[in-house]
């Protein structure tokens, strides 16, 4: 037995050293691949004779739009209209690859270990409405776009993301084009919470105290003939026909935090909140709305060393009534802390909710791990958490980051298994420019949640897939504007990377989808997309097991799309929800449906813009660097009848306030086949 051993660790030492050999050699050779032949740096993208940094959409404020120019694409530059790829030494990616077929199986790998977890308070914070009114004073006032805030954009900047090589081929997708419907059965939709609405949400001392932000960030919960939306930083309540219930409501006068500014002649700051997400949660009958917190100096609007996850839980089934607020106390979640947990996203199974976060200091910046959190969803549903279990040191072969936990539209599937179970889902490695693999992981014993003493269990694995890699912006149509300055140019949208979207599990299969550059058969420029992928999951036993179901890419002629969530019916049927923006395009949603076995159909516009973004991240004159917010993320659900809901972003034919145009679509499909 040890002769064996020592004979396979001896194959395996030298299988490796001539990889690296090799590799060094092409590199030698051939020379640097990550330098274009113009020499530009890692990451650079020129636009015509104009050089400027693909910006990353991953914040979801408007914020200072001079960070994206922080967030570098790879291997990707841009030459006028054409796209082309920068000196990819094909021999090391060839080498890269093999290497990876050598030393890892090429199924599905598993592994399992216990992740560092305690248990950390759930701090009390009272109860609250949805008390919005429709605005009142609708005049801008000085200061309006944060000028003097921290740059948080700075501070949850991750090095190195989609620059490194990889395994994958260093290919650009190349699908073929989805046809554009020409009408759209089953579907109804409405308009939603605008720039507008956000800007001049607030009643008494919260009047007139909001910035303007971009981009939306939305969240939508759907239930008992209720619609929720939710956005940065205000949120809405409808009925499930489209009539107002409840106008805008700042999150500030909701989560009953100070106002985000009072303007006069001493300013004064009130605390810094982002990236809300909402629930509605059948099994409990009750709904769930998240939102991320950092405190500041009120003189000063300084970060101070203190951050939270904020949770609303309402007390019934109906959201226009009372809500519990708790809060989850982040500051010392991290490694060289004090931290905030950016991004928080959320799901639910039926022991527990769960919330999923990248940790950052506060004070210069620098990625400290994926936390999740999870806590008894019957304590929360009945007011009486008093604890969450928060486990670090997520187990991975790769690089995690933005790891999302997945939600069920139906109960029978959420976390029946054993001792319950709630899935997780990532990239592999964001760090890798072009990627062909996700990680699943499976958080084992959510039963235990119930009890005083929880402790819970965590496998992963590995599951091969398509390959994509992250997009450039997107371009739009041109027409009116009311912000443009003369000198600046028509403004791009970010796409936002490829941060794996919305996790959905259903009947044993979890469903996402990302966005991913793509270049189609006949075309020369090289566009937004986006990639989906079907995966059938185990969860039985000491590991969790994933595997490829399906997958596919979604393009159309001439345009980008990008932006996207994957919602699922009772049957199996999926709808992917998406924005759309091109030449022939002002920025649109949109939408296509999966049959049961996840063959796409045509594309269906559900809310066609009616101009080009006009908003004050992307101009020059405003600070930008032509590339505007967009997204940050869309939301997608599944009514209790069936239908899917998904709200995304949009420019409507709304009234505006001067500094942006951006509005939201709220849309509803009752799945039926397609030819």
């Amino acid at each position: 037995v040890v002769v064996v051993v020592v004979v396979v660790v001896v194959v395996v030492v030298v299988v490796v050293g001539v990889v690296v050999v090799v590799g060094v050699v092409v590199v030698v050779v051939v020379g640097d691949p990550f330098v274009s032949a113009g020499r530009r740096g890692w990451g650079e993208v020129a636009f015509g004779s104009e050089m400027v940094f693909k910006g990353s959409s991953r914040r979801p404020a408007g914020r200072s739009s001079s960070a994206l120019a922080r967030r570098h694409h790879p291997l990707l530059a841009l030459n006028g209209d054409k796209m082309t790829l920068i000196r990819i030494t094909r021999g090391l990616s060839a080498v890269l690859f093999a290497a990876a077929l050598v030393i890892s199986a090429p199924a599905a790998r598993a592994a399992s270990n216990t992740p560092a977890q305690e248990i950390v308070p759930l701090l009390a914070g009272g109860a609250t409405t949805v008390n919005g009114t429709l605005p009142g004073e609708t005049t801008e006032a000085s200061p309006e776009t944060e000028p003097l805030r921290p740059d948080v954009d700075a501070l949850a900047e991750l090095a190195n993301e989609g620059v490194l090589p990889g395994p994958a081929p260093a290919v650009v997708p190349n699908p073929p084009n989805s046809p554009i419907a020409l009408v759209n059965p089953g579907f109804s939709g409405f308009d939603g919470l605008t720039h507008f609405d956000q800007r001049f949400a607030g009643t008494g001392k919260y009047a007139n105290t909001q910035f303007s932000l971009e981009p939306p960030d939305q969240g939508l919960c759907v239930g008992n003939g209720f619609v929720l939306e939710t956005v940065n930083t205000a949120l809405s309540i409808y009925s499930t026909s489209g009539t107002l219930l409840k106008p805008a409501t700042a999150l500030s006068q909701f989560f009953q935090l100070a106002p985000e500014i009072i303007r006069g002649v001493n300013l004064v700051f009130g605390d810094f909140t982002s990236d809300p997400r909402c629930l509605f949660d059948a099994a409990s009958n009750r709904w769930f709305l998240t939102l991320l917190q950092i405190g500041v100096n009120p003189k000063t609007g300084a970060f101070v060393a203190q951050s939270s996850l904020l949770i609303a839980v309402s007390q019934t089934g109906d959201p226009t009534g009372a809500w519990n607020i708790s809060r989850v106390d982040t500051t010392n979640h991290g490694g060289t802390c004090p931290c905030f947990g950016d991004q928080p996203l959320i799901g639910a199974n039926r022991d527990g909710f769960f919330l999923s976060t990248n940790a950052f200091p506060l004070a210069g910046g620098g990625f400290t791990g994926v936390q999740l959190y999870a806590i008894s969803k019957a304590a929360l549903a009945q007011g009486t958490a008093t604890s969450a279990v928060h486990l670090s040191g997520l187990p991975s072969n790769g690089f995690p980051f933005s790891v999302q936990p997945a939600v069920s539209p139906l109960a029978s599937d959420a976390g029946a298994e054993d001792g319950g179970t709630e899935l997780f889902a990532g990239l592999f490695d964001i760090t890798q420019a072009f990627q062909n693999k996700l990680s699943v992981w499976a958080l084992g014993n959510t039963r235990t949640l119930r009890s005083a003493t929880p402790h819970l269990t965590i496998s992963t694995a590995t599951v091969g897939t398509e390959v994509f890699s992250r997009a450039l912006s997107a371009f739009q149509k041109p027409g009116p504007t009311k912000l443009r300055a003369p000198t600046d140019p028509i403004e791009r949208l970010d796409t936002g990377g490829t941060r794996l979207q919305q996790l959905t599990f259903a009947q044993g299969k979890l469903w996402t989808s990302l966005t991913t550059a793509v270049e189609a058969p006949g075309e020369t420029r090289v566009r937004a997309g986006v990639a989906y992928f079907i995966i059938d999951v185990d969860q039985g036993g000491d590991a969790v097991r994933a595997s490829l179901r399906n997958q596919g890419y979604l393009a159309v002629e001439g345009a980008n799309t990008f932006f996207s969530s994957v919602g699922v019916d009772r049957r199996g049927n999926a709808v992917v929800a998406f924005s759309l923006s091109g030449p022939a395009f002002f920025p649109s949603v949109a939408y296509v449906q999966l049959d049961e076995n996840g063959q796409a159909g045509p594309v269906h516009i559900a809310a066609a813009g009616a101009g080009p973004d006009d908003g004050f991240t992307g101009y020059p004159s405003q600070g930008g660097n032509g590339i505007a917010r967009w997204g940050d993320y869309a939301a997608i659900t599944t009514a209790a009848d069936g239908s899917i809901w998904f709200a995304n972003e949009y420019i409507p034919n709304k009234p505006r306030s001067l500094f942006a145009n951006w509005g939201t679509f709220v849309s509803r499909v009752a799945v039926t086949p397609e030819d």
